[in-house]
């Protein structure tokens, strides 16, 4: 067992960055302290508790891995701060993506501990705020200084314990749509116009909703979760004058955001058509765009070697249903390639108990470590 790997991952875990609020200097802080005597390094604040690291300065690889984490969220079983047991380490990040940020650290450490620094000078590694809300303080705002030849976005690539590589991601498209109404006493509701009311007339109006695509051959199919969050209303005897609820759209290349946008516009003007009470507005909150690789580029041929030499096997392609950081780099012109020990189908990735297996993260000590030699 790789006690220091364990105890960095645990470190690392506890040290809080949920987003929201957004604070990723407890965990900048650890990083610092691991990698500044390796490596120079460039500290990057763009915003209040807002740190993005970048160590090194090579340019034919860049690593890109997040600090920050979703809320806790409620009924854990197990320590949201970090706990092992039975193989397995649970906690906020575990899995998405913390665990991965003490594989790579680790792989570093070991490559200098074993007099073979100079591997290092061709790769630049990125540790970045903000991913979960949509990278406006994290990858977003850094491109030009995380620019290289070739690119790993440590999201996670594992799927029952098989590692997969992921060279295409889907997109996002969050929304939020705004219900006017008129408030009145709610004694006498006719006076006033229900914006709740109204709104959830436009949710389920939109429902049935269909996207327009072209399959792709491994990203899955588009998605549109709707009401991810919802608010209106001020007091229990008011008619409530404001409402609103967002939208997560989830895209894959050849989708045309314009076209989705006019759609749901329209839907909701024939819904008006019916009740010329309803009085809406749409406003667009976030936008990362579908991006892939292709599939004969020398990344992948890279890792393909590299997982191999690992774990005994040449990995699969696989789609995974979130977006990330990898769209922004892929789209600036590094192209880049989702390769992590996170399996969001079993770790439980943003919900409760969320955690990571020992024996993945010390595979992925050597991957990257193997993918830092061949760079």
């Amino acid at each position: 067992m790789n006690e220091s790997l364990l105890e960095l991952t645990l470190e690392i875990i506890k040290a809080k960055s949920e987003n929201p609020p957004g604070n990723e200097s407890e965990v900048a802080d650890i990083i610092k302290s691991r990698l500044k005597n390796y490596l120079n390094f460039k500290e990057i604040i763009t915003g209040k508790d807002r740190i993005n690291l970048i160590f090194g300065e090579g340019l034919d690889l860049v690593f890109n891995g997040h600090m920050d984490t979703v809320p806790i969220g409620n009924g854990w079983n197990h320590n949201p701060y970090g706990e092992y047991t039975e193989g397995k380490i649970y906690g906020r990040g575990a899995s998405d993506m913390k665990g991965a940020l003490s594989s790579l650290i680790i792989s570093i450490e070991d490559i200098v501990d074993n007099g073979q620094k100079d591997l290092l000078k061709k790769c630049k590694f990125a540790f970045v705020a903000d991913e979960e809300a949509g990278s406006k303080y994290g990858t977003k705002a850094i491109l030009n200084e995380i620019k290289g030849k070739y690119g790993i976005v440590m999201e996670g690539s594992v799927l029952n314990e098989k590692i997969y590589i992921r060279p295409g991601v889907r997109g996002s498209l969050w929304l939020k749509i705004v219900s006017y109404g008129k408030s009145a006493h709610s004694s006498n509701p006719e006076s006033g116009i229900n914006a709740v009311m109204n709104l959830a007339e436009i949710l389920i109006g939109l429902k049935n909703m269909k996207l327009n695509y072209k399959k792709h051959p491994y990203l899955p199919d588009p998605t549109m979760s709707l009401g991810t969050t919802i608010r209106g209303g001020e007091k229990i005897n008011v008619i409530p004058d404001y409402a609103e609820a967002t939208i997560d759209i989830r895209t894959i290349t050849g989708m045309d955001n314009n076209e989705i946008l006019s759609e749901i516009e329209n839907r909701i003007k024939r819904l008006k058509n019916i009740n010329d009470s309803i009085d809406f507005e749409i406003l667009k909150i976030e936008e990362n765009p579908a991006a892939e690789i292709s599939l004969t580029s020398e990344i992948i041929k890279k890792a393909k070697k590299v997982i191999n030499e690992v774990a005994g096997y040449s990995p699969g392609i696989m789609g995974g249903t979130g977006s990330n950081d990898a769209s922004h780099m892929i789209l600036n012109g590094t192209e880049t390639l989702v390769l992590g020990p996170g399996d969001f189908v079993n770790d439980h990735a943003h919900g409760k108990d969320e955690f990571i297996t020992l024996e993945r993260l010390e595979k992925f000590v050597k991957i990257y470590g193997g993918l830092i030699k061949y760079a």
